[in-house]
């Protein structure tokens, strides 16, 4: 018949299905809802995870952009500074050359004006102590003839004329 050895066997075979079965039925009902939530939880986490990660990544590609938009008119801003520099100093060269112009010419003509004066203060001092020499030479030397006193006189008064003119 049958062997003690086997009927051993076969009920270790059925005590280890009955309690494969047992501590199966107990894992599903007690344990499998509670790991399956948390599982739900990691992956729902997981896949937030990976949406932030997505928008991290994108909002650094943007910053990237922006970044180089910026380093781009940064120096697009500094070569018009540059530019604007070179144009106000040259603005100022020119104004400068001009403004030397303008001062070296009322020089010249203050130093003309202050030529005239001399002469003109010179005129009205010496002009009329030469012509009353001049009157009292020719009144004596021409003391017989008046008319070509007059005549002389009056030929001296054009030439101090045309001269102060």
């Amino acid at each position: 018949m049958i062997s003690a050895w086997l009927v051993q066997i076969i009920f270790r075979l059925v005590n280890f299905v009955l309690i494969s079965c047992l501590f199966t039925h107990v894992f599903i009902k007690y344990f499998y809802p509670t790991l399956k939530e948390q599982l739900k939880l990691y992956l729902n986490a997981l896949r937030s995870c990976r949406s932030a990660i997505k928008k991290v990544m994108q909002k650094g590609r943007s910053l990237d952009k922006d970044i180089e938009k910026q380093r781009k008119d940064a120096e697009c801003l500094l070569e018009n500074v540059k530019k604007w520099h070179l144009y106000i100093d040259k603005e100022k060269e020119k104004h400068h050359y001009e403004f030397n112009i303008r001062l070296q010419s009322i020089k010249n003509i203050y130093k003309t004006q202050e030529e005239n004066y001399r002469k003109t203060l010179l005129y009205k001092k010496v002009v009329p102590q030469v012509f009353r020499r001049a009157t009292i030479v020719l009144q004596d030397e021409y003391q017989n003839d008046k008319e070509k006193a007059k005549h002389m006189i009056e030929t001296i008064l054009k030439t101090v004329a045309q001269d102060n003119e």
